[in-house]
């Protein structure tokens, strides 16, 4: 276990501090604010809560476990990768692993644009209802219907979509800016979701909700779904593998505190996530004609409990009901948005590295995601294919950081880059659980393709939403892509930072790049 030696600040030192060298953040709570965004999303508001749902609380103890010896130990390796490189993934990879491994930082950078291209689509349903919850739109009207006429490409739904772009770009203009739009949204999550579950706890009947949902039993431990399902929420929620973590602190000053910075990324998150259980579960029960019901609702996938079980229930509020589906929608797009602003970075910060300015390399992202996501703005079956390939695709960017880990050497990274700067002391069995990751992120790639092969019977199929065999295929080809031009991909990087040894300080070059 990863010991807690000693804590040498007060809380307003760890929020607040003035950092003694150069950094690209304002403050560490800008720093906090920014990571903490790249990881609360939409899965802590509507996944999480219904496999709560479904599972108990043995869920949140398997996943707390996950990200105490698995996410937290992959933080601090990305953390050092983005500072000792001062690169984006791609760049990183090649300075601390050589040259030949570039490949490794590219493929996932291209996955989880990918994964942004449907990703922005699902912030456009969010905005699209907020805007419905004001209006009265799904009021009177099939709930099921009306989702089916947006997430296939209404106008008003390409309209909203359209407007999160733009305020995408916007917002990553400067580093600065991204910092300052994360300062504001992620408290304003946070109060949000505090008000929603307050009004939630205070119906009759919600009280059942939480003992149904967070109620366990010890044969919950013996169900493998269950430790699936959880690891998984817990790597697609803190992202080890994303690279978010890589491009964030390419800009962090030299003496920043990497492993209270991962704690109070990884807590935050899972605070986050309980809000959401806390706010929705409630509802659910508490609004539902029976705990039957409320069960079936919260089994009916993220899109059926949230777009249409939810929807309903507000309606049955009257005029209550617009205010707190507003306010919930307005969460649930600040949650998307607040991360699809980080999300970005990967991609950006190595068009940067390659020598184009911010503006250029932002302004081509945009682009790749206007284009690129116009098939999942008009099919929800695009975008659920695309959400199976790209997320299960994630659990290769966990598993190259272990790999990284471990060709970096655990004990090098824990004496001569994390311990140097961090207040929280690691010990030796950080060493051990880096030296396994690789074996678990293999195992949870195995089990998730032997799952893939049983969801349609032809599991070899290039066209089917959800086989394999659209998987593999997929896979393969950004495999080969960035594979075949690895070389050209690793020498289009124009830096080289890492000395072998500690952290440089931030550049002025890096920390004013435009």
């Amino acid at each position: 276990m990863i010991c807690l030696i000693q804590y040498e600040k007060s809380l307003e030192d760890i929020v607040m501090q003035n950092e003694t060298s150069k950094s690209g953040y304002s403050s560490r709570f800008g720093l906090i604010c920014v990571l903490i965004a790249a990881s609360v999303g939409t899965g802590n508001i509507w996944r999480f809560p219904r496999l709560v749902a479904s599972y108990g609380g043995a869920f949140i103890v398997i996943m707390m476990i996950f990200t105490i010896i698995l996410m937290i130990p992959l933080g601090y390796v990305e953390n050092v990768m983005g500072r000792a490189s001062r690169h984006g993934a791609p760049g990183a990879f090649r300075d601390m692993l050589g040259e030949k491994f570039t490949w490794l930082g590219s493929f996932n950078m291209v996955v989880y644009f990918l994964m942004l291209c449907y990703y922005m689509v699902v912030c456009g349903w969010t905005l699209r209802y907020a805007v419905l919850s004001v209006t009265g739109g799904y009021y009177g009207v099939d709930k099921a219907e009306l989702f089916n006429i947006e997430s296939n490409g209404s106008v008003g739904m390409i309209i909203c979509w359209l407007i999160c772009l733009v305020l995408l770009y916007f917002c990553v203009t400067k580093q600065s800016t991204l910092e300052a739009a994360t300062k504001i949204m992620v408290p304003s999550l946070a109060v949000i979701l505090i008000a929603l579950m307050v009004y939630a706890l205070t119906r009759e009947g919600s009280v059942e909700g939480l003992k149904y949902s967070f109620s366990m039993k010890v044969s919950d431990f013996t169900n493998p779904s269950i430790w699936l399902d959880a690891i998984t929420q817990a790597i697609w929620s803190m992202g080890p593998g994303t690279y978010i973590i890589i491009a964030s602190s390419k800009y962090t000053a030299k003496n920043e505190d990497i492993a209270l910075n991962t704690h109070l990324q990884c807590y935050g998150d899972m605070s986050f996530a309980v809000l959401g259980a806390m706010m929705i579960l409630p509802c659910v029960f508490a609004l539902s004609p029976s705990n039957e019901a409320a069960i079936e609702a919260c089994a009916s996938g993220n899109n059926g409990l949230t777009f249409i079980a939810l929807t309903g229930l507000f309606e049955t509020l009257g005029g209550a009901g617009r205010v707190v589906g507003t306010l919930f929608f307005i969460a649930l797009f600040v949650a998307a948005f607040s991360s699809a602003i980080v999300m970005i970075t990967p991609f950006t910060n190595h068009l940067i590295d390659t020598g184009m300015t911010r503006k250029k390399a932002n302004t081509l992202a945009t682009l790749g995601l206007l284009i690129i996501g116009i098939p999942s703005v008009l099919s929800q079956d695009f975008l659920t294919n695309q959400d199976n390939v790209w997320g299960i695709g994630l659990f290769f960017g966990g598993l190259f950081i272990s790999i990284a880990g471990n060709v970096i050497g655990p004990e090098k990274l824990r004496e001569k880059f994390i311990n140097p700067v961090s207040d929280i002391k690691i010990g030796k069995s950080f060493d051990i659980l880096i030296r396994i990751a690789p074996f678990i992120f293999g195992v949870i790639i195995l089990a998730w393709t032997i799952q893939s092969i049983g969801w349609d019977p032809q599991w070899w199929s290039l066209f089917s939403t959800s086989s394999f065999g659209t998987m593999f295929y997929q896979w393969a080809v950004v495999f080969i892509f960035v594979f075949v031009f690895n070389k050209k991909i690793a020498r289009s990087i124009k830096k080289r930072y890492y000395n072998g040894e500690s952290f440089e300080e931030l550049s002025e070059e890096i920390s004013n790049e435009k």
